[in-house]
């Protein structure tokens, strides 16, 4: 069984009677001096072990029995290491730490009964006498065989035979067992036909309904009878209701609450209704839609919204009273300036990968090897830590990952893992980090789920992941979002990116190799990591490098260019840091690449978009852009209207967002100008208005789809009137408009007075005509009534 699966059994929590529970609690926090974060995962084991092999009733064990036997004590915590040693899955490091635990929490336990424990001796190495009778002592007491399998759990595999946990303890609560194995059976059935990346996506959905139903129907049977074809979509209602107001009142966006039901449901109609294990409904289940204003149709994404912290950093604080011009370079120096930071400080980490890795091949040829520790021979004869890399890396690549738990103080690096992995030069979220950075910085259409997906083998060991096509180097991966027909995504590399991805390949080339001679497809993927105890394919990669760690503490420190000219300062480097992520520099990119550009074409293809519209680019601005600016506006506009106000107030700049110094140049920037002449000409004299409009010798129309209807409905009414017909006055000025107006776009004629009508008003006309204004009402309003 493994540990970090057990918080998932709610059943453990009843274990212990609560006094107890608190008792052994508080004896691995003061006497076993376990971490915060090691105490829950110890409990559960604990529990475990009592739910198997101590309790013989649903009544919570309050261990009466061993705090007044001081035998019983003893065979209480022998069985306890026994049972971690034989059903704990994990590492022999890891049971010697829980072992380890339990036996100060038992000897503190002891001494305040009055009672002592005799010493067990445990290795983190092997199993010794001691424990390999503990283990004995475990398998010759009863023990409840069913729990055994239950705290197991359940297991389902993905497509590339990987294996995931499957968490249905609360399901087996419920309902039992048998059916429990049912719905296992066809999850797994589901799952074997999904890639690994969207395993946990999928579970967790599924789950998370499963789940939610045993709220709604205690038993079985009353599961059977809700999903029944003439009953499912009303609880799928309840189901969806009641799992709506838990989000809300935890505060989760309800629009992503909505995205996600709609999801869970497709996966459910796929796994349980499309396979008949339950019935399909009557009718479909609710999946309703989220709807929210329209965003603008003049902006344009660049690979997410700005984060709070984004906006603050780069939109934050530029002077309302300069021009809009100079605010875009306000923010387009900040942009330089953080990303240069970035770069420059990114390129030197990776360097230093470089430079171990050139010198730890060499280490690997000529360092000697220390045995392991089992053999003592020669062990004290070959130095290593700090002052003898050569044998520490030579030693380590030849033993890999066997040595286990104590591999730092192995290799003298005692109580310094961290640093004894950056020396080996190992991979982790920090040097994936870097390299990920500097591929995004070069190629902003890379993304987190790119790198997740990024394969360098194909399943026959061909080389996929990188490829030459010509004189050109190609990375190639997969976007899932881009559906199955646009996923395949390639980046065409330059020198310097080629050099970053041989790096990587040689820099993970280790881990690859382990993570191959243990079986598994995992060793053919692009970014794995590593420990001192394995080599691993991160499962979450996209949140594993958004999180605040060592790559980006390494960011928060002033910078300098090459030319040693100051990029930014300790504060502000430590700002900059807490926004690092994948995302962020992509983000950050796009901007960057609009604003040297000036063209959304540019950052349409630079960010990878599959679709782009050239004819309406040239009207698009970046949504954060659009967004700061609309805001901006807004607010130069009401500063304008308060200073007309309040120009000869006392109160004046209490009310303006500038202050005294900055006013003339405000004035000068965005000051309300005059009024245009025609609207200065108005008059309260009709006779002098119409005057003036009979002078006019143009007008202008703002052409919409709304205004085309009608304009389409005049002519046809007008066209087909009978000669007894009347109409209202205003429709025979308004008909000579229409006939002007929509000869341009019919083109019958073809004279010089009328031309092609503008491409972006076309689609407007197309859409007038395929939903016409039902003429019969239509004319039945424009018709002259008389009295």
């Amino acid at each position: 069984m493994q540990v970090k699966q057990l918080s998932f059994f709610p059943r453990l929590q009843g274990v212990l009677a609560t006094g107890y529970k608190k008792e052994v609690k508080d004896l691995l926090s003061s006497a076993a001096k376990a971490k915060g974060s090691e105490i829950a995962p110890c409990l559960n084991v604990y529990y475990c072990f009592v739910d198997i092999s101590v309790r013989t009733s649903g009544t919570p064990y309050s261990a009466l029995d061993i705090r007044n036997n001081e035998i019983t004590l003893n065979t209480h915590l022998s069985a306890l290491i026994g049972f971690i040693y034989k059903e704990v899955e994990a590492s022999l490091g890891a049971r010697y730490k829980y072992a380890h635990y339990f036996k100060k929490v038992f000897a503190e336990f002891a001494g305040r009964y009055g009672m002592h424990i005799t010493n067990i001796k445990i290795s983190d190495t092997r199993l010794v006498d001691d424990t390999n009778s503990c283990i004995t002592l475990y398998q010759s007491i009863t023990t409840n065989t069913q729990l055994i399998e239950y705290y197991s759990g359940w297991m389902c595999k993905d497509k590339l035979g990987n294996s995931h946990m499957l968490h249905l303890a609360t399901w087996c609560d419920t309902y039992g067992a048998e059916f429990t194995s049912l719905i296992h059976t066809v999850i797994s059935n589901f799952t074997i036909t999904h890639k690994t990346t969207r395993i946990s996506s999928i579970l967790s959905k599924l789950l998370a309904l499963l789940n939610e139903f045993t709220l709604h129907c205690k038993t079985k049977e009353a599961l059977g009878r809700s999903l029944e074809c003439e009953n499912s979509p009303i609880f799928m209602e309840e189901v969806l209701n009641s799992m709506l107001f838990k989000s809300m009142i935890k505060n989760h966006d309800p629009k992503n609450f909505i995205k996600n039901w709609t999801k869970t449901i497709q996966l459910f109609n796929k796994c349980f209704i499309e396979t008949s294990f339950f019935e399909e409904p009557l009718k479909p289940f609710l999946m309703p839609e989220f709807k929210e204003p329209k965003t603008s149709s003049h902006s344009i994404s660049i690979g997410g919204d700005l984060k709070e912290e984004e906006k603050d950093r780069w939109l934050t604080g530029i002077p309302l009273e300069i021009k809009d011009e100079t605010a875009l370079e306000v923010i387009q120096q900040r942009l330089n300036l953080d990303l240069e930071h970035i770069r420059t400080l990114t390129k030197r980490m990776f360097e230093g990968i470089q430079s171990r890795q050139k010198r730890n091949k060499k280490f690997v040829e000529s360092g000697e090897i220390k045995p392991l520790p089992s053999n003592t021979g020669k062990r004290d004869k070959i130095p290593t830590g700090i002052d003898h890399l050569k044998n520490t890396v030579a030693t380590f690549h030849h033993h890999g990952f066997a040595v286990g738990s104590r591999t730092s103080t192995f290799l003298g690096f005692d109580g310094q893992g961290d640093a004894l992995i950056e020396e080996l030069n190992l991979p982790t979220t920090k040097s994936l980090n870097i390299i990920a950075s500097l591929l995004i910085l070069e190629h902003p259409k890379i993304t987190p789920s790119w790198l997740q997906e990024w394969e360098l083998y194909d399943r026959n060991g061909n080389q996929v992941g990188l490829k030459q096509t010509g004189k050109q180097w190609i990375a190639v991966s997969f976007k899932n979002r881009k559906g199955a027909t646009t996923a395949q995504q390639e980046v065409i590399l330059t020198d310097y990116t080629k050099t970053i991805i041989d790096v990587l390949i040689e820099h993970t080339s280790f881990a690859r190799d382990a993570l191959k001679s243990n079986g598994g497809s995992d060793w053919r993927y692009m970014m794995l990591t590593a420990t001192l105890q394995g080599a691993s394919l991160p499962k979450n990669l996209g949140q594993q490098l958004a999180a605040h760690g060592p790559y980006q503490k390494a960011l928060a420190v002033e910078s300098y260019d090459n030319n040693q000219q100051a990029l930014l300062n300790q504060e502000s480097a430590t700002n900059l840091a807490k926004v690092v992520t994948p995302r962020s520099i992509r983000r950050a990119r796009g901007l960057q690449i609009y604003l040297k550009t000036q063209s959304l074409k540019a950052v349409a293809e630079a960010l990878g978009h599959k679709e782009i519209r050239l004819e309406l680019l040239e009207v698009y601005l970046p949504k954060p852009l659009m967004e700061y600016f609309n805001k901006r506006w807004v607010r130069q506009f009401q500063n304008a209207i308060i200073f007309e106000a309040l120009k000869d107030s006392p109160y004046l700049f209490d009310a303006l967002d500038f202050d005294e110094s900055a006013l003339d140049e405000f004035l000068k920037n965005h000051r309300l100008g005059d009024l245009p002449d025609n609207l200065q000409r108005i008059s309260a004299n009709e006779k002098e208005n119409k005057e003036y409009i009979n002078n006019l010798d143009e007008l202008v129309f703002t052409l919409s789809t709304p205004l085309l209807q009608v304009l389409l409905a005049i002519q046809s009414v007008i066209d087909t009137a009978k000669n007894d017909e009347v109409f209202i006055p205003i429709i025979n000025k308004w008909y000579q408009s229409a006939v002007f107006i929509l000869n341009h776009f019919q083109l019958s004629q073809k004279g010089e007075k009328y031309r092609r009508p503008p491409e972006e008003a076309i689609p407007l006309y197309e859409s007038a005509l395929n939903n016409p204004l039902n003429l019969n009402v239509f004319k039945e309003n424009i018709l002259f009534h008389s009295n």
